[in-house]
Order: C-alpha cells, then structure tokens, then sequence
C-alpha cells in the first residue's frame, strides 16, 4: 500500500480514504472507504462523517444548478482525465440550457425527468445514463459537500420512453481486419496490429514506444505502460515484425494530434461500420479458438477475473455446439 497525502492507494489499485468518528456509546472507531477514484472515497467518508455529527452540519445558502455543476466541476472533475471533463462540460452545457437558473432547492425528480426527456430526445441509451451521471454527480455534490440539499433528487429521475436502444455494431472478421489493415497509413495500422493480435485497449496501444518492447528466450514482448487496471499493466507477446515496426515509432507520428484515440476512432468510423473496441473481443475468440488456457487470455486482456473474461469476450457460437456434440 502506499501513502498519499489525502488517501492510499491499496496494492488493488483503489483509492483508500479512513476517518475516525465515536460511535453511539463515545467508543472511538475508524471506518475506511475505497473507490477507483480518490474524489468518490473522499465523498464517501465526508458524507459518513456528517451523518454521524463529527461534521457541523451548519446550515448554508443554497444556489442555482450552475452554481452547483461550477462547484463539481473545479473540485472533483478537474481531477479526472481530459476525456470525462470534455464529456462532462458538455452535459454541463445541455443542463444548465434548462435549469441552470433553477434554485437546486426548487429541483424534483419530476422536474429532473421532464428536462431529461428533452435532452436525449433521439439520443442513445448510453448518451442519455451519461448525461444522468453528470446532473447526478452536481447534485451529490450539492448534497454531501455544500450542504445546500438534504437528498438528492437526481435518485428518482427516470429515463424518458421510447429511448433509443444501444447502436448494434456487425461482427468483427478476419476479412474485415485485413481490409481495415490494407486501408490504414502506416502509424495507424501499428494501433490496429496492436488491437487484432494483442488485444491491446485503445487506450494502451497509442502509448506504446520503443522503450516498452523487451526481449525473453527469444521472443518480443511489449510492457504495456499505461492501463484502465492495475491488472492491465502487463507484457505482451508481439509479433517480430510488429516488432520491427514499434521500433520505427517515432514522437512526430502524432504530432498536431490532441487526442490520439479520438483521431484513431474518428477514422475508423469513416472506414468501417465495425466497431474498432470490438478487436479485442475478436481476439480473445480466437485465442480461445486455438486453446489457449483461460487464466493465460484473462492476463493477456488485463482483466483481474477469468469470469468477466467469460462474460464480456467469450460468446459461444452454434459453430461450438456442434463441435462439442458430434455426429
């Protein structure tokens, strides 16, 4: 476990945040919370501490929704990742269109429900459960940190009918990688190797350099050296000519690129009705295909359980069926 000046960080990889408080007999007790993210852990242990008196609960002046996302944003988003505080200032935006001059005291469900109805109006159900986590998160925030609220209403908003259901991708295929592979200038076919062959994240792949691949009994691996999961900081099998050609890589390929995964995917949808994150799915279908053991795929994708491996990536196919059962 290491030591950070807010929180710890356990050996998991989550954020560890522990507070001491006494009890309803005056015993003194310490309660841990933990989360992926240190801001969660610390929401957590400040809201237990106002629920149990050692936090003043004094009363304070409520302000507007905008009020409410500007707090949010500056201490919490800010400390997320450049691709959720885009996501989230976006939805920021969409909401205070509607309510943003609203006093949050003045906000209900109902009322959360209605505008919610009208900003994912032909959006899609992922789009629409992003935009509930953002209203969600700044009144929360309202709740536990400012103290302007004492429930958040946000909890008995309700998704608005007749939403459109998740976009269905066609199925990845050999046919389709190797078109994908001849279409691609070269420093993009490196991410999509990287994808079809080792099932690296997008993520993961973009990040990929010289100094990552190694060698062992002959053999070239890469160190993946950044992941979503503790689990996802691995090493790889590659390819000896995708070898070659990560050694080629050099910090100009992407040069004028603010976000190199959002250029990656903004290509692949020009050039494929596939979905590109299904690559990986692919490959751990084949990797299951050709036998390799369980625990070894469940390494290779960066997953801390074989079940979700199972669950996410391993679809059975009529193909298996009549395998296992022969005439």
């Amino acid at each position: 476990m290491r030591a950070n000046q807010q929180g710890t960080k356990t050996a998991k990889g989550y954020w560890r945040v522990c507070v001491g408080y006494q009890d309803d007999l005056g015993r003194k007790r310490t309660k841990c919370f933990e989360s992926k993210t240190l801001s969660v852990a610390q929401s957590k242990a400040r809201e237990f501490l106002t629920h149990h008196g050692r936090i003043a609960a004094k009363p304070q002046p409520s302000g507007t929704v905008a009020d409410a996302f500007e707090q949010v944003e500056r201490q919490l988003w800010s400390q997320s990742g450049p691709a959720h505080q885009k996501e989230m200032a976006r939805y920021r935006k969409a909401w205070e269109g509607h309510i943003g001059e609203l006093n949050v005291t003045e906000v209900t469900s109902p009322v959360l429900t209605r505008c919610l109805a009208r900003i994912g109006e032909g959006k899609s159900a992922s789009l629409i459960n992003k935009a509930k986590l953002a209203i969600r998160s700044a009144l929360a925030f309202a709740v536990s940190d400012l103290g302007w609220i004492e429930r958040n209403p946000a909890d008995g908003m309700r998704a608005p009918r007749g939403a459109k259901t998740s976009l269905t991708y066609p199925p990845m295929t050999l046919a389709e990688y190797r078109r994908m592979l001849e279409l691609a200038p070269p420093r993009i076919a490196i991410i999509i190797r990287l994808m079809g062959e080792c099932a690296m994240r997008p993520s993961e792949a973009v990040r990929v350099r010289p100094e990552h691949l190694f060698t062992v009994a002959d053999r070239w691996l890469v160190q993946i050296p950044v992941s979503k999961t503790a689990a996802g900081i691995r090493p790889v099998p590659v390819p000896d000519d995708l070898a070659r050609q990560i050694e080629a890589i050099s910090e100009a390929d992407w040069t004028g690129v603010k976000d190199p995964c959002e250029h990656i995917r903004k290509w692949w949808r020009e050039h494929s009705k596939t979905r590109m994150y299904d690559l990986r799915g692919w490959r751990a279908d084949e990797w299951r295909r050709e036998g390799i053991p369980e625990q070894v795929r469940t390494f290779l994708l960066g997953h801390t359980k074989t079940t979700f491996t199972q669950a996410v990536y391993e679809q059975l196919t009529s193909e298996d069926m009549l395998k296992t059962f022969p005439r």
